[in-house]
């Protein structure tokens, strides 16, 4: 039974472990939606001066008044919507009395509409007030494809590099506009996302499963009468 052991025991901890990560996985991801929901609901507060008070922003909903700097926009790979691919255009908001410039997400493009040229309607040139959810820009995933800044097509959001292309520092944050109504039809604001995909449990029971039938394959093995 030596190898048998030697085999049997570390596999079963390790589909324990997967186990048991899954089910954090899946308390994670539904807090998470729970926060959003209560983000959502909130009544937006002023965005924070401090640049302290603006790393600490996490799911708040907030309002910012600003001029959009449309000829710096960046342009963010997204997920198919309707089977259309596009990009989310983030747009730097400089704030009312001279403070960091501030990434908004105002929406989706399909690759058509990437150039701004190519939306129809003159871009927003006035001060206006942007209300929408305060993050902190989701992290780099492993095997996720590099950034291009020459082709302005980004895959995460680097606020490094995109403010040494602007040559001026970024608030650490990026906010995700809500909805308003667009005369040019694009960029389309969505509300930041509730129903995610939480399948964790599912997984779970999985790794758990096939621990099981492995506990129950090296018992049956154990007691297997020898010859």
């Amino acid at each position: 039974m030596l190898w048998p052991t030697l085999v049997a025991v570390p596999t079963l901890a390790v589909l324990l472990g997967l186990g048991f990560w899954q089910l954090a996985r899946g308390e994670w991801k539904t807090a998470l939606i729970a926060t959003r929901e209560r983000a959502l609901a909130a009544t937006p507060v002023p965005f924070p001066t401090e640049t302290a008070a603006v790393a600490a922003l996490d799911h708040v909903r907030v309002a910012l008044a600003g001029t959009f700097r449309h000829e710096h926009e960046f342009h963010l790979i997204a997920p198919p919507k309707t089977g259309r691919n596009g990009f989310h255009v983030v747009t730097p908001l400089a704030p009312e009395g001279g403070a960091a410039w501030v990434l908004v997400d105002r929406g989706f493009v399909p690759v058509e509409a990437k150039a701004a040229q190519s939306r129809g309607a003159p871009q927003i040139a006035e001060p206006v007030t942007v209300v929408g959810i305060a993050r902190r820009p989701p992290q780099r995933r492993a095997f996720m494809g590099a950034n291009d800044p020459v082709g302005n097509v980004w895959m995460h959001v680097d606020l490094v590099a995109m403010a040494a292309l602007l040559g001026r520092p970024l608030a650490p944050t990026l906010i995700v506009a809500e909805p308003t109504p667009n005369a040019r039809g694009w960029p389309r604001a969505e509300p930041l996302a509730t129903d995610l995909a939480n399948p964790h449990l599912g997984y779970a029971l999985t790794w758990f499963g096939l621990a099981a039938a492995l506990a129950v394959i090296y018992i049956l093995l154990f007691r297997r009468p020898s010859r």
